[in-house]
């Protein structure tokens, strides 16, 4: 938990000039998928916190009150120019974040203007009178601090109303449901009655009857119900499918249609198996011009890590970045050979047990974000999230330009490097984190088999032969049962030690024959400098990450951040003076990293005899470290996205001043 953060950067994802280049059914087909997406953005809002949605509306209504012009909010309510700026910090950074609730990180926040100051804000309007009365001690509430088990102090409202819904009981109703439900697009309310314990599953839906009439309510062994209730989000996923049959209308091609129909009839059922019938007709749409994609793809934030929050965006094709990286996706059997645990055979060209017997090519596209409606703006995406999809069907591997390139705008890292190190990653951080995101997608997220036992017994490995754990050198022991998957059977852990393996891998070959010339033909660049800044930028991300660990609740409050810890602490374990950390307890500002470039070819790093656990445990020294990074920390970027605009039969696009206020506007103008 900590205060907002003071007059945050607002930028704004650039998307005009791509966008001019759409014909006008592009353009139409663009606006109506942009209004789709986020009408889900209430979705995520209730996903968060029970206040979330309310804090919303009431930026909302206050905005209606002035229209927009904040000064004469301040003088009606009699409020200063200092607590003015403080609401529109914390309604900004709301609005952002779709909730109170850090997208990345999870750490709740807080307002710096006082409760008296807003409350003369709101009393200018009797509506924002009566949210505020709702929601005013959540706002300022200290806790619960961070998103996690309700039951353990945390914050989800994937468990409305449960304050004392216990893990056990979560992971024993799923096991009950096994694969009849997917819990992906659900959340779990326990009641408890005079009469015993009731559960509530909640299932996204627009209408209210089962997807599946035969699906029966649950008996758990111990006696207690579980009821099975569809229709939750039923008025956000109804506007949502208007706006996709409008669509639907502007499709550029018969595989467009077919996507939509079935999403349509996803959102409305809530079946889980619709949705990954519509992901083979999204991939079956190689290279739109506009692509797409939505859905409960992550289960990041749950604590639980089965159930997942709404994501969708709306992108347009770079053509330059994406040719680069069709070459890339062309070569991937080449690179992915590489990896210790393939290339095997006497020729080294055979894939081995831990690869699917062939590499689809995966469709590796750039795009420019239109808009993309989530807590976080990611840089890139792996979709679908099925692992039998992605197998049989292959993926597609998206990565925006346009948030990429406002990530290489920002100089966060300087301040964990010595000055003779500055200069080289200033000069090769743009081309190394192209490089990694790359390798980090396409290889990171798609190479690799997961052992699986299939609903009618088969297997797809060998049971016969069966293949040898690389760090006992016996044959394996443990697979996958029917319908499990590594979030239903490692919960929380298993999207952290995803990103782990992808972060790595990607950080691994960046250094591999023949990566440099097919992703960057033209560079003039030295290998050996991209690489070390590859290192670098690993080991300053590791130090920044310990912002989103929660000491206090011993919680990591992002995956991304808890395996680039991970991967920090593998850099410091390998020893031989590979990594070392400088810090002055005293001096917040002498926290430096050094790596030895002229071992990171050499250094014999551990193999991953420990788990990750053990890897991103945050011990007293680091504690030390998130000290000093909380106290030289600026603020974090938030990230504006443009609307578009129906007028007639054209559409055009609607921008906003990169401020807060701008901001507040473009959100207020989607509703």
């Amino acid at each position: 938990m900590g205060y907002c953060d003071i007059q945050p950067p607002v930028q704004r994802l650039e998307i005009k000039e791509a966008f001019e280049q759409l014909s006008n059914k592009e353009k139409c087909y663009a606006h109506y998928m942009r209004q789709a997406a986020f009408h889900g953005s209430r979705i995520i809002m209730r996903q968060v916190s029970p206040e979330s949605e309310s804090i919303f509306n009431l930026v909302l209504e206050l905005w209606k009150a002035c229209e927009g012009n904040w000064p004469s909010l301040a003088v009606k309510a009699d409020v200063n120019e200092e607590a003015l700026s403080e609401f529109l910090d914390y309604a900004a950074t709301a609005m952002e974040n779709l909730g109170n609730y850090k997208g990345y990180g999870d750490q709740k926040f807080i307002p710096r203007i006082s409760e008296q100051e807003l409350e003369k804000l709101c009393a200018t309007t009797q509506d924002a009178l009566e949210l505020l009365s709702r929601v005013q001690p959540f706002i300022f509430a200290e806790s619960p601090k961070a998103l996690g088990y309700p039951a353990q102090g945390g914050m989800s409202n994937y468990y409305p109303e449960s304050p004392d819904l216990s893990r056990e009981e979560i992971r024993a109703i799923q096991d009950a449901i096994g694969s009849k439900i997917s819990p992906r697009n659900t959340r779990l309310q326990k009641i408890r009655t005079d009469s015993g314990v009731t559960y509530h599953l909640f299932v996204a839906s627009a209408v209210e009857h089962p997807a599946k009439p035969d699906l029966q309510d649950l008996v758990l062994p111990d006696g207690s119900k579980v009821i099975v209730k569809y229709g939750d989000h039923a008025d956000a996923l109804s506007r949502m499918c208007a706006s996709l049959a409008k669509a639907k209308d502007f499709a550029a091609s018969e595989k467009q249609e077919n996507y939509l129909s079935k999403l349509i009839s996803f959102y409305q059922t809530g079946d889980i198996d619709t949705h990954k019938e519509a992901s083979k007709d999204w991939l079956a749409d190689e290279t739109p011009c506009v692509e797409t994609w939505s859905g409960f793809l992550e289960p990041g934030r749950d604590p639980s890590g089965i159930r997942c929050e709404f994501e969708a965006l709306v992108a347009v094709q770079d053509k330059k970045w994406s040719a680069a990286f069709d070459q890339l996706s062309s070569r991937a059997e080449k690179f992915i050979l590489q990896l210790p645990w393939s290339g095997l055979g006497p020729d080294k060209a055979e894939l081995g047990p831990f690869e699917n017997e062939s590499i689809i090519k995966p469709n590796f596209v750039a795009l420019n974000l239109l808009c993309y409606c989530a807590s976080n703006v990611w840089t890139g995406l792996t979709a679908p999230g099925y692992p039998d999809i992605k197998a049989n069907f292959g993926r597609k591997n998206l990565t925006f330009s346009n948030r990429v390139a406002a990530n290489n705008s920002s100089a966060q890292e300087h301040r964990f490097l010595n000055q003779n190190d500055i200069e080289v990653f200033e000069a090769n951080k743009s081309l190394c984190f192209f490089l990694q995101l790359a390798l980090h997608e396409l290889i990171g997220h798609g190479c690799g088999k997961l052992f699986q036992e299939s609903e009618s017994g088969s297997f797809n490995f060998d049971r016969h032969h069966m293949p040898k754990n690389p760090f006992t050198d016996k044959p394996i022991e443990s697979w996958y049962g029917p319908g499990e998957t590594p979030e239903t059977a490692f919960g929380g852990i298993a999207t952290a030690y995803i990103e782990c393996l992808a972060e790595g891998i990607g950080l691994y070959l960046m250094s591999a024959d023949g990566v440099l010339s097919t992703l960057a033909p033209d560079t003039t660049s030295d290998i050996d400098d991209v690489v070390y800044c590859g290192y670098l930028s690993i080991a300053c991300m590791g130090l920044r990450s310990l912002l989103s660990y929660d000491p206090g609740m011993k919680k990591w409050g992002q995956v991304h951040d808890q395996a680039r810890f991970g991967l920090l602490k593998c850099f410091l374990n390998a020893g031989h003076g590979f990594a070392t950390i400088q810090h002055n307890i005293e001096e917040p500002e002498s926290l430096k990293v050094v790596i030895s470039r002229e071992k990171i070819a050499t250094v014999d790093v551990p193999q991953g005899s420990n788990l990750l656990e053990s890897l991103t445990l945050v011990d007293e020294t680091a504690l030390q470290w998130r000290a000093s990074v909380e106290a030289t920390k600026g603020p974090r970027t938030l990230f504006m996205h443009s609307n578009t605009r129906l007028e007639g039969d054209s559409v055009s696009l609607v921008e906003y001043p990169e401020t807060r206020e701008g901001l507040i506007q473009s959100w207020v103008e989607r509703q």
